[in-house]
């Protein structure tokens, strides 16, 4: 079993990169995703998938991605090495995993200054409704923090 002292020493880094970002001119929503995947794989043991509804997809994944993931977007396994990634819709989140009691987690992510569309609002809110940990966040402080809130289910 890894050693909890890493985890800290792990995760300070990723904060560190993530305020590094805050204070860059040109923060960039990619960046602060990095640094959430990493945080939660080092700190919590959950995997999240990066998505991009707006036009990329999947990324990293090809025809086979994670069939939580394909359940989660309620996208059936496509025939002849179609991309399910065509089928992501409007205001899916940036961010999304499943923990092992089967409750999913869907992040929304936004640089400082971001606005959110009311179909990202819209999804969330859904989400939350249906029993998941649902939120958006802009930092990774703000991403573990909302993450361990009692009910899991952070105000949009």
């Amino acid at each position: 079993m890894p050693n909890p002292a890493s985890w800290g020493a792990q995760s300070a880094r990723y904060d560190r990169r993530d305020r590094a970002a805050k204070r860059s001119k040109t923060v960039q929503e990619k960046d602060i995703e990095k640094a959430i995947v990493q945080a939660f794989k080092l700190q919590h043991r959950l995997s999240l998938c990066k998505t991009d509804a707006g036009g990329q997809g999947v990324k990293g994944l090809h025809a086979n991605p994670p069939g939580w993931l394909l359940e989660a977007l309620g996208i059936p396994a496509l025939p002849f090495g179609l991309s399910p990634a065509l089928l992501i819709p409007p205001g899916f989140p940036d961010l999304t995993g499943r923990l092992p009691d089967g409750r999913w987690v869907f992040i929304e992510v936004k640089k400082p200054g971001g606005s959110f569309r009311e179909g990202q609002k819209a999804f969330l809110e859904s989400a939350r409704a249906s029993g998941a940990i649902a939120f958006h966040a802009r930092s990774v402080e703000e991403a573990l923090e909302k993450f361990l809130e009692p009910t899991g289910r952070s105000a949009a």
